[in-house]
């Protein structure tokens, strides 16, 4: 019987996550925020990334949560603890802006992110 590990995919769903992270920020780039449209735009990017990842491997559980805060004046705790086979599970967090910024090729530090919402995606993968 074949063992499946995270490790073989682990590359693919950090850029699955990052990626869907992206394009689905792009709705609230500009858009002042509001605690409405977080809740409903969390539970969207929650739902495509999982959509996302099952497209890619059905042998794995995935478990995604989504935080989106706003960016002024914010402080933010979590705690998140997970019983897994650290042989074969993982986990994978993404932090929007932040993959954006590391992303610049060009080198300037222009501010191409969102003006008040800080995203984050965590993704746990279980065998």
């Amino acid at each position: 019987m074949q063992e499946y590990k995270f490790a073989d995919i682990k590359k693919d769903v950090e850029a699955i996550t990052e990626n869907t992270l992206v394009d689905m920020m792009q709705d609230v780039r500009d858009v002042k925020y509001d605690a409405n449209t977080a809740l409903q735009k969390t539970e969207e990017i929650a739902r495509e990334i999982t959509k996302n990842l099952q497209d890619r491997d059905k042998r794995f559980k995935y478990n995604v949560h989504v935080i989106l805060f706003q960016k002024q004046d914010s402080a933010l705790a979590v705690c998140s603890n997970h019983l897994w086979n650290p042989e074969t599970d993982g986990q994978v967090v993404v932090s929007y802006p932040d993959i954006l910024s590391t992303k610049k090729q060009d080198g300037t530090n222009e501010d191409t992110i969102t003006k008040n919402y800080i995203g984050i995606a965590i993704v746990t993968v279980n065998v």
